[in-house]
């Protein structure tokens, strides 16, 4: 926890959130009374159906049939329950929290995340189809502006193939700009694709944070994937004009891999300290998948995490400790503070480690 969510400011957002953590513990109760009352209808119905099903058709496979149905129906319902608690919960406790912080706003249901192209084209996230958003925080520290989202990046499963000269069949699984590339170099080819289904291709937070100076860029602090890994991201920034820029840091080395324009430039950037500073963000995210860039003036991050900004309480667990929910909420909302303290070269932790998202 930063300074700026010391004991006092914990304190005081404690007295600020007591009457929405009733109001919160009011709504938490009638939430698992009514998910109650839902699985008890779905089951006995469920129940009812399968009898019926065997007693007329003398088959059991039709009562499974309908159980299961049943399940999916209280499964869907329970989520359902869920997401609007969780949605209650963000209205009650966002506003005093905001107000406690002071230069920051809260968006729970967020349109989109404009940086999110920019960090698609440089590498810090891969390529994706679909994005799904919420949780959007905008404000500064430190003279520093900053937004911070919670997202999911799912993207369709691809089999692309090129045919020509290049070759009788080319199948690449690692995404289309290599494919077009050469597709548009060979002149006689044929590009086809065909979709498979979904995966998610990041879960976590994504920064977006200003620069006070304008860096030459995009630099690229990508993660190191292996000799495979490493050699595929490097013929895919040579595509885009990015090559790999090599450190005598072991450390740093055995977690990122780097790319750039210019080398000497991201050598500037990226000196003993910064690196440093990298190396203790990997840590804060427990080793998970941070990546990072600068980009003229801004600082762009991913970090995966399936923690979110925003839920310091559950449905399953009485919430009969404000306090407790207010050092927690103040913990991670101070979050984006700690990545900015550590790019200012300062580390706000008091104690040691800070806690892991």
């Amino acid at each position: 926890m930063t300074e700026l969510a010391d004991k006092t400011l914990v304190d005081r957002l404690t007295e600020d959130l007591k009457p929405a953590v009733a109001r919160l513990e009011e709504l938490r109760q009638a939430t698992v009374a009514k998910a109650v009352l839902r699985l008890g209808i779905v089951a006995a119905a469920a129940m009812v159906g399968g009898l019926l099903a065997w007693g007329g058709f003398g088959n059991t496979g039709v009562g499974i049939l309908i159980f299961i149905v049943g399940a999916v129906v209280v499964w869907q319902w329970g989520k359902r329950l869920y997401r609007d608690f969780k949605d209650e919960a963000a209205d009650l406790l966002m506003p005093a929290a905001c107000a406690a912080f002071g230069d920051l706003s809260y968006t729970r249901q967020p349109g989109g995340f404009e940086p999110i192209e920019r960090m698609q084209q440089i590498g810090v996230v891969e390529t994706h189809h679909r994005t799904q958003f919420r949780d959007l925080l905008v404000g500064s520290h430190r003279a520093t502006g900053f937004r911070v989202v919670q997202a999911v990046l799912t993207s369709r499963r691809r089999r692309d193939d090129v045919t020509g000269h290049v070759g009788d069949t080319i199948r690449n699984n690692f995404g289309e700009q290599i494919l077009r590339t050469i597709s548009r170099s060979t002149g006689n080819y044929r590009l086809r694709s065909t979709s498979g289904p979904a995966r998610t291709v990041f879960n976590g937070l994504l920064f977006a944070i200003d620069v006070p100076a304008t860096i030459a860029g995009p630099i690229l602090i990508a993660r190191d994937r292996g000799g495979i890994g490493n050699t595929f991201s490097g013929f895919m920034q040579k595509i885009s004009a990015m090559q790999r820029v090599n450190f005598e840091d072991r450390d740093f080395e055995k977690r990122f891999e780097v790319y750039a324009r210019d080398g000497d430039a991201a050598r500037d950037v990226l000196g003993p300290k910064m690196r440093q500073t990298f190396c203790a963000l990997d840590e804060m995210f427990s080793r998970k998948g941070v990546q990072a860039a600068f980009d003229e003036h801004k600082f762009f991050l991913a970090a995966k995490t399936k923690r979110g900004l925003t839920d310091p309480i559950t449905v399953f667990k009485a919430m009969d400790a404000p306090r407790d929910v207010a050092a927690t909420l103040a913990d991670r909302l101070t979050l984006v503070h700690r990545v900015i303290d550590h790019l200012h070269g300062h580390d706000s932790v008091s104690g040691g480690r800070p806690g892991a998202p």
